[in-house]
């Protein structure tokens, strides 16, 4: 989809010096040249501020429950996921967005929650988050089997084989796979 955006700062149209300039001057001022966005990205100096005006200036209890107090944070919460369904083009009705503490919850959950099978296939790359690893511990319960191939997909490096795995493909049994694919690395970046 198209997005009003430069560099990920909405209706920007500042350059790239001038986004530095205005989000990231303690870089400036430091001399230093970040690079471990995909790790942990630094917080803008205006998200900074804007975060520090918005919990000052309301009283934001849980997001989950009726009461005066979370409705704020109620309302942020269910504005951030329908600003991520419409980065995607999607809407609620077709996905649902769920947060999490981070990407090892994230992985933890999906793992949890895939209906694997015996007729399954968990595929992921030699590359790949920590996380990812454990993974194969919830497919392999299942009876599914495990592959781990090159960052290409293309060149099956391993085989985890589950007993039940063949006897159910032989029986023509339909199966959910999951192919676990790297946004980072914990080994290479």
């Amino acid at each position: 989809p198209e997005h009003d955006s430069v560099y990920g700062y909405k209706l920007s149209s500042l350059s790239i010096d001038e986004l530095r300039a205005k989000h990231f001057a303690k870089l400036e001022e430091q001399g230093i040249c970040y690079l471990d966005h995909a790790g942990t990205t630094l917080p803008s100096e205006v998200q900074l501020q804007e975060s520090f005006s918005l919990l000052t200036d309301n009283i934001m209890g849980n997001p989950h429950s009726g009461s005066p107090s979370s409705q704020c944070a109620t309302a942020l919460v269910d504005n951030a996921r329908k600003e991520v369904l419409q980065w995607f083009g999607t809407n609620e009705l077709e996905y649902t967005v769920i947060f999490t503490a981070g990407s090892t919850a994230s992985l933890k959950l999906v793992a949890e929650t895939f209906p694997f099978s015996p007729a399954s296939i968990f595929r992921q790359t030699i590359s790949n988050h920590t996380s990812c690893v454990g993974m194969r511990h919830y497919a392999l319960s299942q009876g599914a089997e495990v592959k781990v191939v090159d960052n290409n997909d293309e060149i099956i490096l391993a085989t985890l084989p589950s007993p039940v795995h063949s006897d159910a493909l032989e029986n023509g049994s339909e199966a959910n796979h999951l192919f676990v694919y790297p946004a980072e690395s914990n080994f290479s970046g």
